[in-house]
């Protein structure tokens, strides 16, 4: 769900880019801008293996699916996968020069603008930091930036920013995120 609509750059979807063909892609906010709305693309052979109809009281609901079209259409028009390739390389870019600079950034990654930054105690050992990603999300949020938390072991920061981001945007965020890791380290 979170890697549709061109948000990692190069595909439409993310599944795209690996080569890999599913049976079933199933889509939601992202479609219509966070208007509620759903929907699902199956192959020919299990959408025809689905025998009874059903009913769906929110089922083709037109204001739902009028924003999802204008979204599309908005995507479309303005090259937002695009942006997101660029700007993603961009914000990889700014991310790579806080690495630098905090030696708690273990490793940054990601494609387009779905990035990655793993926060480590140490960088040989690569013991993971999710503590330090508590005061560092908390630093953030004090100084109005909101940042996900996530990876296997709860210290990796998610960074998805929307399709829509400039370069000023994403210097402002490293330039909160690079405040929220000073004082984060420091307490």
């Amino acid at each position: 769900v979170q890697t549709g609509w061109g948000r990692i750059g190069v595909t439409d979807f993310g599944f795209q880019a690996y080569g890999i063909n599913p049976d079933v892609v199933v889509f939601a906010k992202g479609l219509a801008n966070g208007i509620p709305i759903g929907g699902l693309i199956a192959t020919d052979e299990l959408a025809s293996s689905i025998r009874s109809l059903s009913l769906s009281t929110f089922g083709g609901n037109p204001v739902s699916t009028t924003a999802a079209l204008a979204n599309l259409n908005y995507i479309a028009t303005h090259n937002l996968r695009e942006n997101a390739l660029a700007m993603g390389i961009y914000l990889k870019e700014r991310l790579f020069e806080l690495q630098d600079k905090h030696p708690t950034i273990g490793d940054v990654r990601g494609l387009g603008l779905m990035v990655g930054v793993e926060l480590v105690h140490d960088r040989h050992t690569k013991e993971p930091a999710p503590d330090l990603l508590r005061r560092v999300q908390e630093e953030a949020k004090k100084r109005g930036l909101i940042i996900g938390r996530g990876g296997l072991h709860a210290n990796t920061i998610r960074l998805c920013p929307p399709l829509i981001v400039t370069r000023s945007d994403i210097d402002a965020a490293v330039e909160t995120l690079d405040g929220a890791f000073t004082d984060a380290t420091e307490s």
